[in-house]
This record gives structure tokens, sequence and C-alpha cells, in this order.
């Protein structure tokens, strides 16, 4: 989960270096959330492999493929004030995708910490030599 977290910060970091107009870190930065993207992708990959739903692991290489896409535009243009629109289009269509997965996890966290865990039952017996020896 730590990786998905990761992934997640590095994209919102990119966005906004973005919304400050600082496109050539938002550049850099986006190249640099390429590896924490493949990553989990391919942890997502994996828990497919093991029979989980194939939908987690879709998403995140739908959001790396947006990644490269939108490194790729932007490097195209290395001397231009502005960013393309298709850039900045793919990389919020990155960012929903990605905070949509964070969102899903911080929700499936929040339920496993809200249900009761079964705890093994003692026998009565045991319970009450217990109670007796205090």
């Amino acid at each position: 989960m730590l990786r998905r977290v990761l992934a997640a910060l590095v994209v919102l970091g990119v966005a906004l270096a973005d919304a400050t107009g600082d496109h050539r870190v938002a550049f850099y930065a986006l190249v640099a959330a390429i590896p924490p993207l493949a990553i989990a992708a391919m942890d997502s990959f994996g828990e497919y492999l093991e029979g989980r739903s194939g939908f987690r692991a879709l998403t995140w290489a739908v959001a790396l493929g947006l990644a490269v896409a939108s490194s790729a535009v932007r490097g195209q243009v290395p001397g231009e004030s502005r960013v393309p629109a298709v850039a900045v289009s793919a990389l919020f269509a990155c960012l929903t995708l990605v905070w949509a997965q964070a969102f899903v996890d911080v929700g499936k966290v929040a339920l496993e910490r809200q249900r009761p865990r079964d705890r093994p039952r003692r026998p009565a017996d045991e319970r009450g030599r217990r109670q007796a020896a205090a």
C-alpha cells in the first residue's frame, strides 16, 4: 500500500507544480512518477494473478500509460512556456485514476478496522479456573 501512496503523492506533486506554473519541475516530477506508477501497476497485477479483481490492475496500467503519454507530449516541446492541452488532460485523467484508487484503499482500511475480529473462545472450565485463581 505504501507503493501506491507514493505514486499518488508524486502525481499530486506534478499537478501542483503545473498549477503554480513551474512546468519544468512538473515535467521532471512526471518522469519521476513513472517508476512508482509502474511498481504499483505490477503489484496490482500480481494481486490479480493471485485471484483478486483485475479492475485495480487495469486502472493502474491505464494511469501509467497516461503518465507516459503526458510526459512524452511535454518532452516534445521543451522551449514552450505553455503545456499542450493533451498533456494536461492526460495528467488529470491519471490523477483522477490514482486518487480514486487511493480513496478505495482508504475505505477498505477503514472497513477492516471497524469489523469485529473473531476471537477464539476459551472453554468455560478454563475461564472458571482463572477466576478462581485470581
